[in-house]
């Protein structure tokens, strides 16, 4: 045990010495603070002790259960368990780091200021020391950087060792005492450029300045003056780096003060060193630096103390490397260097440019890719930009990916519906027919140029994508696109009422307009609305009496719809029957192929984007009015079909629900007409199943008909 002790000691002594000596004696302080006896009571949220020797008196304590802050205010006398106290000092460590303190008042009765009594209150800015203080001890207010302006009262006798210590925003010391109080010649020590007293006006009594002068104590102040002396201020420069202030013909550069005339302006030159620029400037604390013009800047007028801080720092000397995607590197060098720059390209990839402060040098690169670089200056901007040597991607039908070779010209094959030319810069680009092909490029890439009037895709976003019906396509990720234009003709009425088509599409339209003076029309959004141009419907459900479906009031990407163009109510071709329609979308997203599925069990609804033959499928029949079963069938990009996962099957599955709605007869509506004066080719007419009767007169039968919205008896 005795061993380990040793051990232990001899190594606590090593680490000491080769600690600073100032962080050696913090912890000597606070670990003596320690000591400090605790409180003998706590009266409105201040410790105090009984004073020995004086039952009467008390002196504010350190309390382990109170950390101060913000505004104190000690009064001269406390009544505690019906006894009177005078308070007459602040004890050893009272407010020790209690760094959210920022103002005391101390009373008359105060007559001493212990050790380390307010040591590390950083945010102290204010100390009224009360009319009757005596003495001030060790480290008293050591590190509090907040304090600008002390009063010390005309009882004041002595100010102990290290007591204003690195209080490093201290400028003015009123000192009301006739004879100059003992001063520590450390008690305003500036611990890390020693200039303190050189900054701080000591004001005096009236006739006293020469006392204070001759002062051994109070002598290595270099500005003592009488509080009666309101002429003259005091100008200190702090100068950091290689430069200088410049006033009146003088060079200042270092720490320096001078007194000038109250209320007078004065003109400053800042005078930069070799390679070195002014970084920062500040006045009493306040940035000025944006107030420099032409390297000179004027202040005034000056009614206080100022001290005016210029840091001067080294100029950067870089050289900036880019590249063709965003960001860039950049190296210090020294002005004038020769620099030599090897550009690695992997493989797959190889040199397209090399500029140089926007001049291209790429005949300079020899064989090796290496490139010299005489007599490199300061900012100098040095751009490679590489490009793809090898293959690029395709996308087909099915979403599989292969890789072809870069060739110029780069002709694209048939089977690709997208193709990755990111970072190819230089061959020429062939097309291939199908309108709907994908390319993907970047900003770096001339793309956009050389394939003008095609979908151009880049960094993910486009400016205008055109799909055209009959053409597939195949999305590789989602696409944000400034425009969106799907084009297809108008279904071709079969002769019935409705005659619906499947639309799948991977955007969500805005708008439909038709080819014809971009008129734009409407579509169902509520099922009383019988005179819109266009139907488009969802499914919502399956019953025994078909697929219900329900007029859709949106369009939303990757969902199967029934559209249809309607006759009359005349039963006439529609106008925009055999037209072309344009599907709009504008700043929308063009989403990822992906086989879009509505689950309503047994049902499923799917879309496609591009052409597939398929089995075991629901299709709409030849008159587009029922979904049928087809043990093989060929479905075309942008359409859509149902699929039946059950063992029995039925044939077909009718559109029910919206379609007699549409009918929409009036039952209480019944007039009888005669066979012969009826003429179905001019007016068509329906069974009351809603089936189209034959166009020839002499095939209608006897019976109860439906002709232009009204049941007819036909004798």
């Amino acid at each position: 045990m005795k061993d380990t002790m040793i051990t232990m000691i001899n190594r606590i002594h090593q680490w000491l010495s080769t600690c600073h000596w100032q962080l050696i004696m913090t912890i000597i302080l606070l670990a003596t603070s320690l000591n400090v006896a605790a409180e003998d009571f706590i009266y409105d949220g201040i410790a105090y002790q009984i004073l020995p020797n004086e039952s009467s008196s008390v002196e504010v304590t350190r309390s382990e259960d109170i950390t101060y802050s913000g505004t104190i205010t000690i009064p001269a006398k406390i009544t505690y368990s019906s006894k009177t106290y005078q308070v007459k000092g602040i004890g050893d460590g009272a407010f020790l780091c209690c760094d959210k303190l920022l103002s005391v008042s101390l009373p008359n009765s105060c007559q001493q200021i212990s050790d380390r009594a307010f040591y590390g209150c950083t945010s102290l800015k204010e100390i009224q020391f009360g009319n009757n203080l005596e003495t001030i001890g060790n480290y008293s207010f050591h590190d509090c950087k907040s304090l600008t302006s002390i009063t010390l009262p005309e009882t004041i006798k002595s100010i102990g060792r290290a007591c204003f210590k690195n209080c490093i925003g201290l400028r003015n010391i009123y000192v009301n005492a006739i004879n100059p109080p003992v001063l520590s010649e450390t008690a305003f020590l500036h611990s890390y450029n020693g200039t303190m007293k050189d900054q701080i006006v000591v004001y005096v009594p009236t006739g006293k300045a020469d006392a204070y002068r001759n002062s051994d104590e109070w002598s290595t102040f270099t500005h003592i003056i009488d509080q009666s002396d309101n002429n003259n201020v005091l100008f200190s420069t702090i100068v950091e780096g290689d430069g200088k202030i410049v006033y009146n013909d003088h060079d200042y550069d270092k720490s320096e003060t001078f007194p000038i005339i109250s209320g007078s302006s004065i003109t400053l030159q800042i005078k930069e060193g070799n390679d070195y620029s002014l970084s920062r400037l500040t006045l009493n604390d306040e940035d000025i630096l944006p107030q420099v013009a032409n390297n000179t800047i004027q202040i005034g007028p000056i009614n206080q103390n100022m001290v005016l801080k210029a840091v001067f720092e080294k100029r950067k000397a870089y050289l900036t490397l880019c590249h063709n995607k965003n960001g860039n590197l950049q190296i210090d060098i020294n002005e004038g260097q020769t620099v030599n720059l090897k550009i690695n390209a992997n493989d797959g990839w190889q040199i397209y440019s090399v500029t140089i402060d926007n001049e291209d040098v790429t005949s300079q690169v020899d064989k090796d890719n290496c490139i010299k670089i005489p007599k490199a200056k300061s900012g100098m901007s040095i751009r490679v930009v590489l490009e793809k040597n090898g293959q690029f991607s395709i996308w087909n039908a099915d979403g599989v990916q292969t890789n072809c070779n870069i060739e110029n010209p780069i002709i694209i094959p048939e089977n690709a519906l997208a193709a990755d030319l990111t970072d190819i810069l230089t061959p020429t680009v062939i097309p291939n027919a199908n309108p709907n092909t994908i390319f993907l490029a970047d900003n770096g890439t001339i793309m956009e140029e050389k394939l003008k009037g095609n979908n151009v895709v880049c960094d993910g976003y486009a400016k205008s994508i055109h799909l055209y019906d009959g053409n597939d396509v195949f999305i590789p990720y989602d696409i944000e696109a400034e425009e969106i234009e799907y084009h297809r003709f108008s279904p071709t009425n079969t002769g019935q009422k409705y005659s619906w088509e499947t639309i799948f599409l991977p955007f969500s339209v805005d708008y439909i307009t038709t080819s014809e003076g971009n008129e734009e029309i409407d579509w169902y959004r509520d099922k009383n609305d019988k005179d819109k141009d266009f139907w488009l419907c969802e499914w919502e459900s399956t019953s025994d009496e078909g697929l219900q479906f329900n007029y859709a009031n949106q369009w939303n990407a990757n969902q199967p719809y029934l559209m249809a163009i309607p006759f009359t109510e005349y039963g006439t071709p529609h106008h925009l029957q055999d037209k072309e329609l344009t599907f709009h979308a504008n700043n929308k997203t063009l989403y990822h192929t992906e086989k879009a599925v509505q689950e309503m069990s047994p049902y499923s609804f799917h879309g496609i984007l591009a052409k597939a033959e398929l089995n075991d499928v629901y299709t709409l029949n030849a008159e587009k009015g029922i979904f049928e079963l087809q043990a093989r069938e060929e479905i075309d990009a942008f359409r859509a079909y149902f699929k039946n996962n059950q063992q029995d099957k039925p044939m077909s599955l009718p559109i029910s629900g919206i379609a007699d709605d549409i009918k929409n007869f009036n039952n209480d509506d019944i007039s009888t007409i005669n066979k012969n004066a009826f003429n179905p080719i001019i007016q068509q007419a329906y069974n009351l199943k809603g089936m189209r009767l034959p166009e020839e007169a002499s095939s209608i039968h006897h019976g109860i008909i439906i002709q232009n919205k009204k049941k007819h008896v036909v004798k």
